[in-house]
């Protein structure tokens, strides 16, 4: 049913009927519901291009530019005197390229979608954990020191060793393809270091040595790396 316009401007309410009043309500009524609806898939709309932003299409946790929000939204919130540490960790799968080389970047695509899947079952409801680039993932560990964070981390690196395997086809044969990673870790406002001043490229920084450390001592392996 279309309502007809009803003219408003200028009209003495003592003047009108009983049929105009409801005419008039019906009319306003409609453009309210029309504005409403509007309003709503416009909501609905940013909220799917937010999600294009900032979520990695592949593996389904957020990407480089939504966890380097997350970081330093967390640290400015630690910078205001709440007293808590915050622990950074980087994942890096191990020879990642040879996956890619041996078998295909679509194998490859098929290691990365569950890594993902393991980090979004694995961590807390309070950590925020992001894809930063290639085979690279990290965590944010909010109000996580030193040991809490090396014992999480290292519970998740057992997770990664034990159930990073996807099941692919070489040749005719079914074959079970299985991965490991190794962590750095660096922890902003850790008590044993005093005062912290670090920037957010500065801890990200000390976590990406701590990986590479990994790294050279053998890989599928969690390193620490304290504030010097």
């Amino acid at each position: 049913m279309v309502t007809k316009k009803v003219k408003t401007v200028g009209i003495d309410p003592e003047t009108l009927s009983r049929e105009k009043i409801l005419l008039m309500f019906r009319a306003a009524s409609q453009r309210a519901d029309r504005y409403h609806f509007k309003l709503k898939a416009a909501k609905k709309k940013i909220e799917r291009l937010e999600a294009i932003a900032f979520v990695d299409e592949l593996t389904g946790v957020p990407n480089r530019r939504a966890f380097t929000r997350a970081l330093e939204d967390e640290l400015a919130r630690a910078k205001r005197g709440l007293g808590k540490p915050v622990a950074l960790a980087l994942l890096d799968i191990d020879f990642f390229k040879r996956i890619n080389d041996g078998f295909g970047h679509p194998v490859g695509d098929l290691v990365l979608m569950k890594m993902g899947e393991l980090l979004r079952r694995a961590t807390r409801r309070t950590d925020f954990v992001g894809r930063i680039g290639g085979e690279e993932f990290a965590f944010i560990l909010p109000g996580t020191g030193r040991e809490g964070a090396q014992n999480l981390i290292e519970r998740f690196r057992s997770v990664v060793e034990n159930e990073l395997r996807v099941v692919v086809m070489k040749g005719r044969h079914k074959v079970s393809l299985s991965a490991t990673a190794s962590f750095g870790i660096a922890v902003w406002g850790d008590p044993d270091d005093g005062i912290d001043t670090e920037t957010t490229d500065d801890l990200f920084g000390r976590a990406d040595r701590a990986l590479y450390a990994a790294k050279a001592q053998g890989r599928n392996r969690v390193v620490f790396l304290p504030r010097t």
